[in-house]
């Protein structure tokens, strides 16, 4: 089943030194996504300044279970990078 995450990051300088201290970590993480065919699309959301201020991913797991599995050991969210995430089921279309 494909899902949609949106995933934003705190607020302020800390919050951007914290993901680009994290950044190399959670790309190594996403590396096996793509090994195993789970990332369809990634990237950083970017803020008016062209900052990074989160990102999206549109992944692909068996069930939201494994789904959740995943974000628990996700390098952006187990230091605390992100703060706020919505994960919405979808359907590719193209």
């Amino acid at each position: 089943m494909k899902f949609l995450i949106v995933a934003h990051d705190g607020k302020g300088k800390k919050a951007a030194q914290l993901r680009q201290t994290i950044r190399p970590t959670h790309l190594e993480g996403v590396q096996g996504l793509i090994k195993k065919k789970q990332l369809e699309v990634g990237g950083a959301l970017l803020g008016e300044d062209g900052t990074m201020i989160g990102s999206m991913m549109v992944v692909d797991f068996k069930t939201r279970r494994a789904l959740d599995a995943y974000l628990k050991r996700e390098p952006y969210v187990t230091e605390g990078v992100w703060k706020k995430i919505t994960v919405t089921p979808m359907n590719r279309v193209v």
